[in-house]
């Protein structure tokens, strides 16, 4: 009697113990599942509002170097900037001439529209939005210097090593895509804006950008072993009239302008 009652009690007490718990974790699993399903819920609802504001606060960006630029170049001595870039300055018509790549370029004073000269034969990137920044930085902060006669990669400028992987595809590869084929055409262009023809690698020139900066472009073109290939140098001076994030949408400027006087 006593080992009956001895054997049912830990039967009895197992029993009830096993219920408790399966009652406890039938009731916890729909309180979790629902506390996942908000958390899911708030997870995504936070990611989606992080990517509006992403691209909303990426949207501003794009538009806000320009309005930094123009507020500061507003508030430029003319006569100053003149003097320290080697850029004349027009009092009576408030403009800088400058020239760019053989072409006379008039940038407007305080609101920097540039106005080509010669707006029939201009490449159109000589006055578009990019080339409105470059020539803003250069009256802003940019200095006239001579060229010593040396030519420097693009990674050997400071923080050239950041920009370097974005520079060769942008520009260095885009360049050897487009002309490595077509040498002729990148002769024809390179005339065109002004060139002095080198003899560097297969086809060389080098060509006049602004405040005496000099874009050396070395073209090789391809044979049953290598594919097309070209490098872009800049002259000594470089440093003190762009840094290595605007000496990029310099490449872009060069590049683009061969590529619109190869079609003409």
């Amino acid at each position: 009697m006593h080992n009956q009652q001895h054997s049912q009690q830990p039967n009895q007490q197992h029993s009830q113990q096993h219920s408790q718990q399966h009652s406890q974790q039938h009731s916890q699993q729909p309180n979790q599942q629902h506390s996942q399903q908000h958390s899911q819920q708030h997870s995504r609802q936070h990611s989606h509002q992080h990517s509006q504001q992403h691209s909303q606060q990426h949207s501003q960006q794009q538009d806000a170097p320009l309005e930094y630029y123009l507020a500061k170049f507003r508030a430029l001595d003319p006569e100053e900037a003149s003097k320290r870039t080697g850029l004349p300055f027009d009092p009576p018509r408030s403009r800088y001439n400058l020239t760019v790549l053989g072409q006379t370029l008039h940038v407007n004073w305080p609101n920097s529209e540039i106005t080509p000269e010669d707006l029939e034969n201009c490449p159109k990137i000589l006055y578009n939005f990019e080339m409105r920044l470059i020539a803003l930085q250069f009256l802003l902060t940019g200095a006239a210097a001579p060229h010593c006669g040396g030519f420097m990669a693009y990674r050997e400028l400071p923080w050239g090593e950041v920009y370097d992987a974005n520079f060769t595809g942008r520009c260095i590869k885009r360049f050897a895509h487009t002309f490595g084929n077509a040498p002729d055409r990148f002769i024809e262009a390179a005339e065109r804006l002004g060139g002095s023809k080198l003899g560097l690698g297969d086809v060389s020139y080098d060509l006049p950008f602004l405040g005496g900066v000099i874009c050396r472009l070395i073209l090789w073109t391809p044979d049953d072993e290598f594919p097309p290939s070209a490098q872009i140098l800049f002259s000594d001076n470089t440093q003190l009239s762009f840094n290595a994030e605007a000496l990029a949408g310099v490449g872009d400027i060069v590049i683009g302008a061969l590529i619109e006087s190869s079609k003409r």
